[in-house]
C-alpha cells in the first residue's frame, strides 16, 4: 500500500545568500544557493518571496558587430549652438559611437581628431622634465593615482601613458583646436 504523502511547511529564506556554512548547518531563513530572486515585493511592500524583475537594455546598439568595447566613458561635448552636455563615448571595433541629444548612439562623420598632426606628443614619445611631468605637452593631473610613462604597453615607438587608479582618478587630457565642419580621423 502506497504511504500518504506527507505536507512539508517550506520557509521563504528571507534572510538571503549564506554560503559559509553546511546545508544542515544554515543560520535561519539563509539558504545556500538562489539566484535572481528577493525577499520582498516592491509593489506592495510585503515580506514574500519573488524573482527579481528583469532588467533592459539602456540601448538597443550592439557595437562593433559583437566584438569587444576597447573603451567606454562619460565625456562633456559642446553641441553646434556652444551647449554642453555629457555623453556616453564608446568604441568597439575601432569605431566610435557616442550618444546625441535625442539619447540614441550616432557614429559621428566629423570632429574626429588625426593625432599624428593636431595632438601634440599624442604617442606619448616626448617625456617631460620629470616629477609632475611626465609628458609635457599633456596636462597631468594625478589626483590619489600615478601618471607614469610605459615601455611595455605601446601603440607606435618607445612609449606609452600609464594611468593608475588608487581612490581617485588620474587623468591626462589635451586642448585641441578643430575647424566647424571639418573632417578629422580619431586614432587611438
Amino acid at each position: 500500500m502506497a504511504k500518504k504523502p506527507r505536507q512539508i511547511d517550506l520557509q521563504f529564506p528571507t534572510g538571503g545568500l549564506d554560503r559559509r556554512l553546511a546545508y544542515q548547518n544554515q543560520p535561519p531563513y539563509t539558504t545556500p544557493d538562489c539566484s535572481n530572486v528577493r525577499p520582498f515585493d516592491t509593489l506592495e511592500g510585503r515580506e514574500r518571496g519573488g524573482s527579481r524583475p528583469g532588467i533592459s537594455k539602456s540601448f538597443a546598439t550592439q557595437f562593433g558587430s559583437g566584438n569587444a568595447i576597447q573603451a567606454l566613458s562619460s565625456v562633456s561635448i559642446a553641441d553646434d549652438d556652444g551647449t554642453i552636455r555629457d555623453v556616453l563615448l564608446v568604441i568597439s571595433n575601432g569605431i566610435i559611437s557616442y550618444t546625441n541629444a535625442a539619447g540614441t548612439f550616432v557614429n559621428p562623420s566629423i570632429e574626429t581628431i588625426l593625432i599624428s598632426s593636431t595632438v601634440n606628443n599624442g604617442y606619448f614619445e616626448t617625456l617631460g622634465a620629470g616629477g609632475a611631468d611626465v609628458f609635457g605637452t599633456w596636462t597631468e593631473t594625478a589626483g590619489s593615482g600615478a601618471i607614469a610613462y610605459s615601455q611595455i604597453y605601446r601603440v607606435t615607438g618607445a612609449y606609452s601613458c600609464k594611468l593608475t587608479y588608487s581612490t581617485g582618478e588620474a587623468q591626462i587630457d589635451q586642448a585641441v583646436t578643430v575647424t566647424a565642419g571639418a573632417e578629422c580621423t580619431l586614432t587611438f
